[in-house]
């Protein structure tokens, strides 16, 4: 095993490096979304090892609640071609259309106020890595699934994953599994299994072995919005995929496919190489991906027991790790409202709109190969959007760019309530402009601001016109307004985009 950063070993305090405030704080960016400065101390208190483990426990059996309409709408949606007015089929659609609104809106809110920001994240990632769009699915109950699918088995055994995935509804719909019968195999599945899912593009398969999963996976279609397998569509003639003949046909060719796909070395090393860049870093060498092939391989693809090694690792904790990472949209949206201790339940609406327009619309990742990360995510248009969204945050005014079609006008947040600055100052300290800056620096960056910066910042709070010292007090609606500005300078630099 390598000795250097780039490293699986276990990152150990006072042997490689100190362990503080700043990697319990690196670590629930990461491993989540940031979280409030209290959970920053606990999560220091623990150690690199206990704060691993806990973070990555599993709570999801006890703290998912579906969407209130589910059950009503998973009867009401096989009822459209009963409807015999266009009025009727009107309505249901604007039902259907509401109810895709409203799953967005309450998976942001699990995000935003779950009780397991590891499980969010990862599911975020299995949505965009195995990426299927609800404008092709257009059904709220099977998008509603897919993404529990992965809330569910994101954390479990990589192999069973992706066996599940091969037959979810909403997959069968979007790569158009459906019309992969015999005779006429479609190619779009097994192409995106092997190309974007597994072993990743020209990694150790052929065009014909392409061709010989598609045949192999034939006569799946969904009926009654469930998945089921069609024998007569399907095509049991003699196969050889990757070097082997097939021994499985029907319903079970998917196992002894998606088996040897798993089995080939390139799986180990494009997927562990891509949950690493996703949580880790960008770029790592090749020695550390031979590496962590060679342990998730070990770990017998367990998913969880990879990250959870990935984390407590010397390359996790690395310079090129820390503050290594562009931040997306939505760990930008949430990462904000969990530092910051947001009172009330933001105004999703206007949220879920900034993250289309900054590019990251849950549950209609832009094509297949779902959203590029890292410098991908900023661009003038994109980068306008976050301003406009933070200057929203901290003035509860909004922007034209927010007001949705036809710049309909949607209420504003009252700063005050919705961003309660007493939770930056502790007794006493009220009028210490210097200290409540302190504050604000640890909860959005995890570390001091740079002393010449600090002190800027400070003569702007007690400094008015012609150097006129000016009394600071958080309290007092002048120095909160200014100091409400000096959150939106800091969170709209160029530090406070990546993690």
């Amino acid at each position: 095993m390598s000795t250097s950063s780039e490293s699986l070993a276990p990152y150990l305090p006072g042997v490689h490096g100190p362990w503080g405030p700043r990697h319990a704080f690196h670590l629930l960016e990461r491993s989540g979304f940031g979280a409030s400065s209290d959970t920053v101390e606990f999560i220091t208190d623990l150690g690199p090892d206990d704060a691993v483990d806990f973070l990555l426990r599993s709570l999801i059996h006890n703290s998912v609640t579906p969407p209130e309409w589910l059950d009503e709408w998973t009867y009401e949606r096989g009822t459209y071609r009963s409807l015999s007015t266009p009025e009727e089929r009107q309505a249901f659609r604007n039902k259907r259309n509401a109810h895709m609104r409203d799953l967005q809106a309450w998976w942001l809110r699990r995000m935003l106020d779950g009780p397991q920001p590891f499980i969010e994240k990862l599911t975020l990632f299995w949505h965009s890595h195995f990426a299927v769009s609800a404008e092709k699915v257009n059904d709220p109950v099977m998008m509603y699934h897919h993404i529990n699918l992965f809330r569910e088995n994101g954390g479990g055994n990589f192999r069973d994953l992706v066996k599940a995935v091969c037959i979810d509804p909403a997959m069968v719909i979007f790569l158009d599994s459906a019309s992969n019968v015999k005779g006429r195999p479609n190619e779009n599945f097994a192409r995106e299994l092997m190309e974007l899912y597994t072993m990743g593009e020209g990694n150790g398969y052929t065009e014909k072995d392409v061709l010989e999963a598609s045949r192999a996976l034939t006569g799946w279609r969904v009926r009654d919005f469930e998945s089921q397998f069609a024998p007569r569509h399907h095509d049991d003639g003699p196969k050889t995929f990757l070097g082997k003949p097939l021994g499985e046909t029907g319903a079970l060719a998917v196992n002894e496919i998606v088996d040897r796909i798993v089995d080939h070395p390139a799986t180990a090393r494009f997927v562990s190489r891509k949950l690493f860049t996703f949580f880790a870093h960008e770029n790592p060498s090749e020695a550390l991906v031979d590496e962590m092939a060679a342990h998730f391989r070990a770990v017998n693809f367990q998913i969880r027991p990879f990250l959870a090694t990935v984390f407590k690792s010397k390359a996790f904790f690395s310079t090129q790790s820390l503050r290594g990472l562009v931040k997306s949209p939505v760990q930008l949206v949430v990462g904000t409202h969990r530092k910051l201790q947001t009172n009330p339940e933001p105004p999703v609406a206007a949220t879920l709109l900034a993250l289309r327009q900054m590019g990251q619309e849950l549950l209609w990742p832009p094509d297949v190969d779902g959203w590029k990360e890292g410098h991908h995510w900023i661009n003038s248009n994109a980068l306008m959007m976050r301003y406009h969204w933070l200057h929203f945050l901290t003035t509860g005014e909004v922007p034209n760019a927010l007001r949705g079609r036809g710049h309909n006008p949607r209420p504003g947040l009252d700063p005050q309530i919705y961003l309660d600055l007493t939770s930056f100052i502790a007794p006493n300290r009220e009028q210490d402009a210097d200290w409540c800056l302190q504050q604000a620096a640890l909860r959005l960056f995890g570390r001091p601001l740079p002393p010449a910066r600090q002190q800027e910042l400070v003569q702007y709070l007690t400094r008015g016109a012609n150097n006129a010292r000016v009394l600071f007090n958080i309290t007092r609606s002048t120095s909160a307004e200014r100091f409400r500005g000096v959150l939106y300078l800091l969170m709209s630099s160029p530090d406070y985009q990546l993690c």
